[in-house]
């Protein structure tokens, strides 16, 4: 739930999240939705609460939240996910309308420390991540600000804006933007706020929604990308001692292709074509291209969102929660796109738009250009619907991604990857020791073949969403994963050969060793 009926609000049209993370630590990933409440006569209702699925056995799931002690009535938007104390499981950050939530793991139940921990801001935040910026082995938290809402002083006289034949919620342009957050841990389960000295607070524009996290130059010190509604986007590079310098406009992924902002929602960051250089997608509003910057030599960017399949679907439909995933294990990095418009009367302002978009699955020809695949991916996985968050992961343990998609007014939506004649495949975990417990921020570089796929293990990305932190290799018809390099945040490097395709391998950065966790079955 987020919002009533007709939406004409701002903060009733950006959704929440979706969270795919093992809350119990039993092997087996579980689900997460925010939920929000809704708006009547300028009152706030509370809504259903945020939902817990625990997964009690392949396929099945079972509402927990009260009982793991996940309890709160406010207004949830987005999800992070971060052992952030380093005792073995995952905690859970919540991004709110109000003041953030967030929920200590011990041992499968869950703790509300917001307070205590220093994260209990009180705004409209949305998307949210942990990672480690100052490699210490303390994971810390982005949390995007998107702008200063407040009910009871509502722009255009409280009044709904009118645009086309339909009256809809007024834009953000008639709002001031919220600074978004960074965040360090402290250790002894507080967070220090340190946008101001890190250089964070410079950002100049705002409206923050998606974020992403990768090392853009490779110089081993995680960067942050910013996806802002209608203004320049931010590419934060951590320039070491905690401070961060935006190169987003020098490096050439900040505008569209007219040098004009454009209505940022969503952040995927990939190799869709395997040249070792990390590549940004951004989806955007309807009747924007949505963008695609490849990765250049020397760090910059080059804007390719024309030249790569992509056409007039993606030019009408409105984005948010993307990421590559190689959905068929062919070993190159296929694209999703979840879609829906933030106005319910979209019909009646443009006739060529819709409040209800199916998703978008791009598959990857092993050349760097993409084919939009619809009925190949089943008719239930491109149902319009409006679509806002996506996580992604391996739910059922069969080796290939699965995806949980949350939908406004609607229940959410688990897709179950069955794609036909898709390549052998593993997963790889990992447990660091000098870097943080999870490897959060560690680069994989896989071989097979004469191909090469990098990954980079986190949980952000997409928008509003937290998917699993596991890392997915496609092998094609290899039965084995020729290589592997791992670039652990300590900046230890391990490299192993030979890892066979059909497991669930754990590597310990103690000793660089893989072992295997569990095989990966196949489902009839």
């Amino acid at each position: 739930m987020s919002g009533g009926r007709h939406k004409l609000t701002i903060v009733e049209n950006i959704g929440t999240g979706a969270g795919v993370f093992d809350a119990d630590g039993d092997g087996l990933l579980d689900l997460f939705l925010p939920n929000a409440g809704s708006l009547a006569d300028g009152k706030v209702l509370p809504g259903p609460g945020p939902a817990l699925y625990r997964q009690s056995s392949w396929g099945r799931f079972e509402e927990v939240s009260a009982e793991l002690g996940i309890e709160f009535e406010g207004w949830g938007t987005g999800v992070a996910v971060g052992d952030y104390d380093n005792d073995g499981d995952q905690d859970l950050f919540l991004s709110c309308w109000g003041p953030d939530r967030f929920w200590e793991n011990r041992e499968g139940r869950f703790f509300e420390v917001s307070k205590r921990a220093g994260l209990d801001h009180a705004g409209l935040s949305t998307s949210a991540v942990f990672f480690d910026y100052d490699l210490d082995g303390l994971l810390d938290l982005y949390v995007a600000g998107y702008l200063q809402f407040d009910l009871e002083a509502l722009p255009n006289d409280g009044e709904p804006c009118i645009e086309g034949a339909a009256r809809v919620a007024c834009g953000p342009d008639f709002y001031e933007p919220a600074a978004d957050r960074l965040y360090h841990n402290e250790g002894g389960g507080r967070f220090r706020l340190v946008s101001g000295q890190a250089g964070i607070s410079a950002g100049v524009g705002g409206y923050g929604l998606g974020v992403a996290v990768d090392d853009f130059n490779l110089d081993g010190l995680p960067d942050l990308y910013v996806a802002n509604d209608s203004t320049e986007n931010y590419l934060w590079m951590n320039a070491g001692a905690g401070k961060f310098t935006d190169e987003a406009l020098q490096a050439g992924a900040s505008l569209g292709p007219e040098g004009q902002g454009q209505a940022g929602m969503g952040v995927a960051i990939g190799d869709y074509d395997g040249d070792g250089l990390r590549d940004i997608f951004v989806t955007n509003y309807s009747q924007e291209q949505n963008a695609l910057y490849r990765g250049a030599e020397g760090g910059g960017f080059i804007d390719n969102s024309n030249g790569c399949g992509f056409s007039g679907e993606s030019y009408m439909a409105l984005g948010w929660s993307t990421f590559f995933a190689d959905f068929d294990n062919d070993s190159d990095d296929d694209l999703f796109v979840a879609n829906g418009h933030v106005h319910p009367a979209a019909d009646q302002v443009n006739s060529s738009l819709s409040y209800l978009q199916p998703c978008f699955f791009y598959l990857n020809d092993g050349e760097g250009r993409f084919e939009l695949c619809p009925e190949s991916v089943g008719q239930g996985a491109v149902e319009a619907r409006a679509h806002r968050g996506a996580a992604e992961g391996d739910l059922d343990g069969d080796g290939d991604i699965d995806i949980l998609i949350s939908v406004q007014g609607g229940p959410p939506v688990l897709l179950e990857n069955r794609t036909a004649g898709a390549g052998n495949s593993l997963l790889i975990a990992l447990v660091g020791s000098e870097s943080n417990r999870d490897g959060i921020g560690a680069r994989l570089t896989g071989r097979v073949g004469g191909k090469v796929s990098t990954r980079r293990v986190g949980r952000g990305g997409g928008y509003l969403s937290a998917s699993d932190a596991r890392a997915h290799f496609g092998l094609g018809a290899s039965g084995q994963l020729d290589s592997l390099e791992v670039w652990w945040p300590s900046g230890r490097k391990d490299t192993l050969a030979g890892l066979e395709a059909g497991n669930l391998y754990r590597i310990h950065e103690s000793n660089g060793r893989a072992e295997v966790v569990r095989k990966l079955s196949r489902r009839p």
